[in-house]
């Protein structure tokens, strides 16, 4: 199920969605984020869980890479399911992210 072209895909589209995911957010709005850290609940700069923010991107594009790659193969409660379960699991990369940028259990 993971081709060559999978991988390359998952690790190309992956460092994209780190790099992007940086410029804007760590560069291009970072006084807009440093005046909310607070108010939204971030955490401050230099606290983030970095291995879970970059393990996030990378499953994001393996999961991207392998909708589009295996998007119209076959038709029937299959296809549906297995697009369901890599919906799911892109839902779950998500919280990944959010758990390296929110401090979740502070006191």
């Amino acid at each position: 199920m993971l081709s060559k072209n999978i991988v390359l895909a998952a690790l190309g589209g992956g460092t994209f969605i780190f790099l992007y995911g940086w410029l804007v957010n760590a560069v291009l709005l970072a006084d807009f984020w440093t005046a909310q850290a607070g108010a939204l609940l971030m955490r401050p700069a230099g606290e983030e869980i970095m291995w879970a923010i970059a393990a996030s991107c990378y499953l994001q594009g393996l999961v991207l890479s392998m909708i589009y790659s295996k998007g119209n193969e076959h038709t029937g409660a299959a296809q549906g399911l297995r697009f369901g379960l890599l919906a799911g699991l892109f839902v779950a990369s998500l919280y990944l992210l959010f758990y390296g940028l929110q401090p979740w259990g502070a006191t």
